[in-house]
C-alpha cells in the first residue's frame, strides 16, 4: 500500500464512522492503488474491497443492517446476469471504485451513506445497462452523443406500475449520475462528460423529459377516502381486543405446562378461547400466530393513522410504555392540558438518527 497517497479532505461520511481503528481502515486514493493494494484494502471494520457484500453495521450500529450494507450482487443487467458475473468485472471494478471514492471524497452536497446505497440500484445500474448492451466497457468511453441516447431511454422506459412518467419517476430513476461525474477525475475510468451539462440540472432534466411535471406541493398519490379511513380505525380497534384472547391463550398454555390442564382437554379449552371473542371457525384453524398478526396489523393502523409516521419510524418504536409513551402537560389558552406522545426515532434528512419530535396521538376513548 505504500503507492498510496493519504488524502486530507473535510470529514466525510467515512471519518463519522465509529468504533473502527485507524489501522484498519484507511483513506486512500483508489487511483493510486494497485490490484495487490484492493486486496488487502479494508472498506469497513467487517469487510474488505474485494468482497462483493460491504458491510457497515459496526460503524453504523444504530441503523437497520439492511440500510448500512450494501450488496453489489443487486446491480442486475438485461440478460439475467449479475454485476459479480465473472463476465461483468470490469463494470464491478468501476462500480467498486466509484462507491469507494464517495466514502472517502464525497461529492459536494455530502450524502448519507444510506443514499450513496440506495442510489446504486437507480443510477448506476441504468448506466451500466446501457453500456452493457451497446458493447461499452469503461463510463470514460461515453461521448456526448451516447449520454444522450441513454439519457432518451431512461426517460422513455414504461412505467412499472403502468402511470405517467413524473419528473419525481425520472428524479429516481437518474439518482446518483449527477455524482458519478462529480466523482470521474477520481476514478481510473471516470464518466468524461457531464450528462446534465445542457438541462442545469438532474432535477431540470427531469422536469425538460417528464410527460407530467408535479410540484413540490403537488401528489399523484390518490388520497384515502374518509370513509374508508373511518372503517379501517373502527376494524382496528376490534382487531385490537384481541390482544385480550392472546393473553387467555398463553395462560392456557402455562396451564398445560404446568399439567393443570390434560392434553385431551386443551383443543376444547383452545376452542373456547377463540369462541368467546368470536374468532372461532370450524373450518379454519385459527392459530395464536393469526391472532398476532391481526393485533399487530390493528396496532400499525392506529399509529399510522394517528401520528402520521412512516412505516420506518414506527418500526423503530420500542418494546414497553417507559420507552414508547410520553406524557407532557401544555399551556394552552392558559389551562393546562395532557397530550400524549408517542415516541420514535427518525433518520429523513439527517446524517444521523435523531429522537423524533413526539407525535400527537389522540385518546382512542374519544372515538
Amino acid at each position: 500500500m505504500t503507492s498510496a497517497s493519504h488524502l486530507k479532505i473535510e470529514p466525510s461520511a467515512w471519518e463519522r464512522f465509529k468504533g473502527v481503528e485507524k489501522d484498519e481502515v484507511r483513506y486512500l486514493d483508489i487511483k493510486c492503488l494497485g490490484e495487490e493494494g484492493k486486496d488487502k484494502l479494508r472498506v469497513s471494520g467487517s469487510s474488505c474491497y474485494r468482497e462483493n457484500v460491504w458491510d457497515f453495521t459496526k460503524e453504523y450500529p444504530e441503523y437497520r443492517s439492511s440500510d448500512v450494507t450494501l450488496n453489489f450482487r443487486k446491480i442486475k443487467f438485461s440478460d439475467g446476469s449479475d454485476i459479480t458475473d465473472p463476465t461483468k468485472s470490469l463494470y464491478l471494478d468501476q462500480a467498486k471504485e466509484y462507491v469507494y471514492t464517495l466514502l472517502v471524497e464525497p461529492p459536494w452536497s455530502r450524502p448519507k451513506l444510506t443514499t450513496y446505497f440506495s442510489s446504486i440500484k437507480n443510477g448506476l445500474k441504468a448506466i451500466f445497462n446501457y453500456m452493457f448492451e451497446n458493447g461499452f466497457n469503461y463510463l470514460s468511453e461515453l461521448d456526448e452523443y451516447d449520454l444522450e441516447e441513454f439519457l432518451g431511454q431512461l426517460a422513455n422506459k414504461n412505467h412499472s406500475s403502468g402511470g405517467v412518467i413524473t419528473n419525481r419517476t425520472l428524479t429516481s430513476r437518474s439518482q446518483g449520475l449527477d455524482w458519478l461525474y462529480e466523482q470521474s477525475t477520481k476514478m481510473t475510468h471516470g464518466l468524461r462528460i457531464n450528462l446534465f451539462r445542457g438541462f442545469g440540472s438532474r432535477a431540470q432534466w427531469a422536469a425538460s423529459a417528464a410527460e407530467t411535471v408535479l410540484g413540490r406541493k403537488e401528489s399523484n398519490t390518490r388520497e384515502m377516502p374518509d370513509s374508508v379511513a373511518a372503517e379501517l380505525v373502527i376494524c382496528a380497534i376490534k382487531d385490537l381486543r384481541l390482544a385480550d384472547a392472546l393473553v387467555d391463550m398463553r395462560l392456557l398454555k402455562d396451564r398445560y405446562k404446568c399439567r393443570e390442564v390434560k392434553q385431551d382437554d386443551l383443543p376444547i379449552k383452545v376452542a373456547e378461547v377463540f369462541k368467546k371473542y368470536g374468532v372461532y371457525d370450524s373450518c379454519s384453524a385459527c392459530t395464536e400466530r393469526k391472532l398476532a398478526s391481526r393485533v399487530r396489523a390493528a396496532a400499525y393502523v392506529m399509529v399510522a393513522m394517528f401520528t402520521g409516521m412512516r412505516i420506518s419510524e414506527i418500526q423503530e418504536i420500542r418494546f414497553g410504555a417507559e420507552n414508547n409513551w410520553l406524557v407532557q402537560k401544555v399551556d394552552i389558552d392558559g389551562g393546562i392540558k395532557n397530550f400524549h406522545f408517542v415516541v420514535t426515532h427518525t433518520r429523513k434528512l439527517e446524517p444521523r438518527p435523531r429522537v423524533a419530535s413526539p407525535r400527537y396521538l389522540r385518546h382512542l376513548t374519544a372515538l
